[in-house]
């Protein structure tokens, strides 16, 4: 590249920085792979190449009781195992404190919230707009009307670059269809097997999750876990 070329992009990486923030661009040597935060399954983690990453946008996909939800709470715990902040966007009305607090979780250091849809998103907004660090749980019911599926979409489409520069991870649960689509760095889809029992009791199930997307790694691979409830708890995996 020529001195005149090299002058031409740095005008315009100060253009687009002025106007998106200092790191919307950058140039491809000074690019810094995400850290990742461990979903608590090494199998997984090995995986995805280290767990899920942070400033980017993971979606969980499955019906209920396919284990999602499980495995999302088993991230919230790893994150605040790591002095995160955690906020919980609870549209769906999934959260349990005596589940959570038997994954160690505590209510205390974790923001929750039960509000509708657009309430929500308009919260996730101003969070991620406030650059300061955390990790979002939005957690969506598993059907929604189209026109509340195009809100998600833009909402993330709209801060997908805010999060890579402020590390804030979005981790977001639905259904069976992607809502991210192509601002999703990874995308899982479960699938109960079945219910893991102990004396006529459930205490898990064990999950195939599917890797649908993942900027780090391969996609199209499988593994089945088993997603264990905590100690003394019996229930539904969702």
């Amino acid at each position: 590249m020529n001195a005149v070329q090299t002058d031409n992009l740095a005008h315009v990486l100060v253009a687009i920085r002025e106007r998106w923030g200092q790191q919307s661009v950058m140039r491809a040597t000074d690019y810094v792979a995400p850290s990742h935060l461990p979903t608590g399954y090494e199998d997984l983690d090995l995986l995805l190449c280290g767990g899920l990453p942070h400033g980017r946008i993971t979606e969980l996909l499955g019906r209920p009781t396919s284990g999602k939800t499980t495995l999302a709470f088993s991230v919230l715990a790893a994150a605040q195992q790591e002095c995160s902040i955690l906020i919980y966007l609870d549209v769906d009305n999934h959260s349990d404190a005596d589940y959570l607090a038997r994954l160690d979780i505590s209510y205390d250091d974790m923001l929750l919230v039960r509000a509708p849809l657009d309430a929500s998103l308009a919260l996730m907004r101003d969070i991620i707009g406030s650059r300061v660090p955390c990790l979002i749980l939005l957690d969506l019911p598993g059907a929604m009307p189209p026109a509340d599926t195009q809100r998600v979409y833009d909402v993330l489409r709209q801060n997908s670059s805010l999060l890579a520069t402020t590390g804030t991870m979005v981790l977001l649960l639905a259904g069976m269809g992607s809502l991210a689509q192509q601002h999703a760095a990874v995308r899982l889809s479960f699938q109960r097997q079945a219910w893991m029992r102990r004396d006529g009791e459930i205490v898990g199930c064990r999950t195939r999750i599917q890797v649908e997307r993942n900027l780090g790694g391969l996609v199209g691979q499988t593994l089945t876990l088993d997603l264990m409830f905590p100690d003394s708890f019996t229930g539904s995996a969702e």
